[in-house]
C-alpha cells in the first residue's frame, strides 16, 4: 500500500513539537530529582516552625531566632517559581522560532513524497532519494487528534493527517510492525 504525504510548517511544527516533547518527557523526570532536597529544605522548615508555634509560647522569639532558614524557603517558593514559569514560556517561544527557521532552510524536495509498505520494509520515495526502512526499525506508531506519528528514532519519522486512506495505512503498518498505536 502507498500514501502521499506533503508536509507544511504547521506538520513540521507539530511533528517537532511531538518529538521533544517525548524526548524532554525523559529528561524533566531526571530535572525533578534536583528539586527533592529544595522542597524537602521548604517543608521540613515549615514543620519546624509550625511544631514550635503549636509547642512554644515564644513563636516570634523562634522565629527572629531562625528568620534566616524561614526567609530561604519562602523566598525560594516566591522568587523560584515565577522564574521558572518565565524561563519556560521563553523557552517554549524561542524552540517555536527555531523551528520555524529550520523548515525555511530545508530542501522543499525532501518535503513530500510517498510511503510505501514492502513486505519487509517502509520505503519513502521523494523526489531526490529513497530510503528504506526495515519494520523492526520503527520505534513507535503515535496518534492524536489530528496525525499519525510513526517513528524510526528519537527525533525522527514521519506525520501523516488523520484521515480514511492514512488509517487504513496505519492499520496495515502495525501488522507489518507488530507495533500498537498509542494515544
Amino acid at each position: 500500500m502507498q500514501i502521499k504525504y506533503k508536509m507544511s510548517e504547521q506538520d513540521f511544527m507539530d511533528f517537532n513539537l511531538f518529538a521533544h516533547k517525548r524526548i524532554g518527557a525523559k529528561s524533566r523526570k531526571a530535572r525533578l530529582l534536583w528539586f527533592v532536597p529544595f522542597f524537602g529544605l521548604y517543608f521540613f522548615e515549615l514543620f519546624r516552625f509550625c511544631q514550635k508555634a503549636l509547642l512554644d509560647y515564644e513563636c516570634f522569639l523562634y522565629f527572629n531566632k531562625h528568620f534566616f532558614s524561614s526567609f530561604v524557603s519562602i523566598s525560594f517558593i516566591v522568587i523560584f517559581i515565577p522564574v521558572a514559569t518565565i524561563l519556560i514560556v521563553i523557552q517554549k517561544i524561542t524552540f517555536k522560532n527555531y523551528i520555524k527557521k529550520v523548515y525555511d532552510s530545508l530542501d522543499k524536495n525532501t518535503l513530500e513524497g510517498t510511503l510505501s509498505i514492502e513486505t519487509d520494509k517502509l520505503v519513502d520515495i521523494t523526489k531526490i532519494s529513497t530510503m528504506n526502512i526495515d519494520f523492526d526499525k520503527i520505534k513507535t506508531i503515535h496518534e492524536d487528534k489530528a496525525n499519525f506519528y510513526i517513528l524510526y528514532s528519537d527525533i525522527q519519522g514521519y506525520i501523516l493527517p488523520v484521515n480514511e486512506n492514512s488509517k487504513e495505512f496505519i492499520r496495515i503498518l502495525c501488522e507489518k510492525t507488530g507495533e500498537g498505536v498509542q494515544k
